[in-house]
């Protein structure tokens, strides 16, 4: 299996304020037992927190591993990607909605965020009657992954391959922008080998019967296409399907 890369970690951070460095929670630890490894945000309407990615990428799920020994913050967050430093803006990919005394919401909690965008806001307007330490929203979580797909791979685990021409594949369908694939495999993904024998070429388009190789089609090896022993007479090309002027 491919496992995602997660791009968030070590990257910068902001938030409206800290009492816990908002860093720790790209620091690349998933500790989450207690308020030395947690961030904190100042007690504000709204309170928010914001990892930037020095990049648009293109996002497969952002993960949130709460603090497990105090979970009256967790309800209410909202998750946003997006391009702008603007608070809010951009795509709301995921809300985190449970009991405001934080229980039905996961200690680790996945926010299936598909999308463009450069940074990852995590807002809240909401204060729950669960945090008797201050009557304003706060924001109080160890840990956020921003997780992709690494380049040529695609799927709900990562672990599908796609064999783009110059180009990397959309990681939820495997598609490639140009359309075309690599020599020897074909499908909208790329990601199903030619027949040997039988087929060859970008896109599988290649017919190994239509070859016209000195002493027969040979191995027709579908990555090369190539008549290894050459063509027979009144034929040209790599693969001899060319027939040649009079």
């Amino acid at each position: 299996m491919h496992f995602p890369d997660n791009v968030a970690r070590n990257h910068a951070t902001s938030s409206n304020g800290d009492s816990f460095p908002s860093s720790r929670a790209t620091d690349g630890s998933n500790a989450a037992h207690g308020y030395t490894v947690r961030i904190e945000t100042n007690p504000s309407n709204p309170s928010w927190w914001r990892v930037d990615l020095n990049d648009t990428v293109l996002i497969r799920e952002v993960t949130i591993y709460f603090r497990t020994d105090y979970r009256p913050r967790r309800n209410g967050i909202k998750v946003y990607s997006t391009n702008s430093t603007d608070v809010p803006s951009g795509d709301n990919c995921y809300n985190v909605i449970g009991r405001s005394d934080g229980s039905w919401i996961p200690d680790v909690t996945r926010a299936p965020c598909s999308g463009m965008g450069r940074y990852i806001l995590l807002y809240t307007t909401v204060h729950n009657d669960g945090d008797t330490s201050t009557s304003l929203p706060v924001l109080d979580f160890c840990e956020v992954d921003v997780d992709v797909c690494g380049p040529g791979t695609f799927g709900s685990d990562c672990d599908n391959y796609c064999h783009c021409d110059g180009d990397v594949c959309n990681y939820v369908s495997g598609v490639c922008p140009s359309g075309i694939c690599m020599s020897g495999w074909g499908s909208d993904s790329c990601d199903t080998g030619c027949v040997q024998g039988v087929q060859y070429g970008a896109g599988c388009v290649g017919n190994c019967s239509a070859r016209m190789c000195e002493g027969g089609s040979g191995t027709c090896p579908r990555e090369t296409d190539r008549c290894e022993d050459g063509c027979q007479s009144g034929w040209e090309g790599m693969d001899c399907i060319h027939g040649m002027s009079v």
